[in-house]
């Protein structure tokens, strides 16, 4: 099962491409998605990880990305 959207993650690459780098890629390879998937398991698995055993609810306070 996949955990991205390869559609709508393609689709947001090559609008960022476009923006930022115009007339330069116009395709996305299977490798940089499956690459893109294995970031984001282990970006879930690091916040599985560091969430305090209090409580039911994963939150983002408890996370690498909280503002505290």
């Amino acid at each position: 099962m996949s955990i991205i959207n390869k559609a709508n993650t393609k689709k947001i690459l090559l609008q960022l491409a476009d923006e930022h780098r115009p007339n330069q890629f116009n395709r996305v390879s299977k490798r940089l998605l499956d690459h893109i998937e294995m970031q984001q398991q282990l970006m879930l698995i690091s916040i599985v990880k560091r969430h305090r055993s209090k409580g039911q609810t994963l939150c983002e306070a408890d996370t690498m990305f909280s503002r505290n």
